[in-house]
């Protein structure tokens, strides 16, 4: 029964899903959009790439082992000399390596004018801004960023709240909502607090959990699209994550990356 319960939730979501849109992003470098509407790429594993009006976002990037033959964003793989014209901004939300390339610093000799925020104390420099905390802010270029803590696996963490062109957009990092290894959760405090300063998120890049903390920032944030996250090379955990979630009750729309450089569309409220 229960069997036959999953696979109708699953049939559901595959009928619900945005078809993804596999298109070159040779337009990346043209003006861009309005206010609300955003382009996103999945860059693997937690890493996406969230065009604007006038920024371009870059969360979690990480290239480890994987190689490309073709660089781009509709490759899956960040080719500086394809943003160097845009205002980019690099968002990581802690050191462990699935998060955190040190490839992403190479970028700046093609883009001079990027911006890096790290979640922790990584101490590297001019126009690398250190967000630690606890609940850091920043305003800057038109942006809002808010941060919310947490601790994982030994190292400091932050899941980012960035307000810019008429967006609201999370992403979790591997925020799991407790600062250290069997302390009481602080999500729906941490997620009180994100709304007390953004109202309604639209974007949310979640981890593809179905704990009580992940529910408990999901349900909170209410997105109006939800990516999930961190299953590198194994994507299709997202489609059971979406089906877990609508079993939990939880209505939230979700949008299910296969492959590095899927794109997709967000305008009028919803994925397109």
């Amino acid at each position: 029964m229960r069997t036959r319960l999953a696979l109708t939730l699953l049939a559901l979501f595959n009928a619900a899903s945005p078809d993804v849109k596999r298109l070159s992003a040779q337009a990346i470098q043209a003006p861009g959009i309005g206010p609300g509407v955003a382009t996103i790429w999945y860059l693997g594993h937690c890493g996406f790439a969230v065009r604007t009006a006038r920024h371009l976002l870059l969360f979690d990037y990480i290239e480890l082992e994987e190689t490309a033959l073709e660089r781009g964003l509709s490759k899956g793989f960040v080719d500086p000399a394809e943003i160097a014209g845009l205002d980019v901004s690099v968002f990581v939300s802690h050191s462990h390596l699935d998060h955190y390339d040190p490839v992403i610093l190479t970028w700046q000799k093609t883009i001079p004018t990027i911006q890096y925020f790290f979640g922790w104390n990584a101490g590297l420099g001019a126009r690398l801004r250190d967000m630690a905390g606890p609940r850091a802010s920043a305003t800057l270029d038109g942006m809002q960023i808010d941060t919310v803590n947490s601790h994982h696996s030994g190292v400091a963490e932050v899941a980012w709240l960035v307000r810019v062109d008429g967006l609201t957009i999370f992403h979790a990092g591997d925020y799991q909502g407790k600062m250290a290894r069997g302390a009481p959760s602080n999500a729906a405090e941490d997620i009180r607090y994100l709304m007390s300063k953004a109202g309604r998120v639209d974007l949310a890049f979640v981890g593809a959990t179905v704990d009580d903390w992940n529910l408990t920032v999901i349900r909170g944030l209410s997105p109006r699209a939800a990516f999930p996250m961190h299953y590198r090379k194994r994507e299709e955990q997202y489609k059971v994550f979406a089906a877990d979630l609508a079993r939990a009750g939880v209505d939230t729309p979700v949008v299910c990356p296969s492959k590095r450089g899927d794109r997709f569309e967000f305008r009028d409220g919803r994925v397109r």
